[in-house]
């Protein structure tokens, strides 16, 4: 995967909260719901991204997390 430049603190986190879903399960299936909050702000601390760079990054996830949960969501 080729990673634009800037987007490098994105991508650690993005990976660093894989396993960090909100998963809705129900009778029709699971949804993918998005990225938990919690589990993203502690893997901005462990990775050690600056309080300045947070809420830029955060729009980056955005991005990421939408078009992830098409793709996770896909039947």
């Amino acid at each position: 995967v080729e990673i634009l430049p800037g987007l490098e603190h994105a991508w650690q986190c993005f990976q660093g909260t894989l396993t960090q879903w909100r998963v809705i399960a129900g009778f029709s299936g699971v949804f993918y719901e998005g990225i938990d909050a919690s589990a993203l702000l502690a893997t901005m601390d462990m990775l050690g991204i600056e309080q300045e760079l947070r809420a830029e990054l955060f729009w980056q996830l955005q991005i990421m997390e939408g078009e992830a949960r098409v793709w996770r969501n896909k039947p």
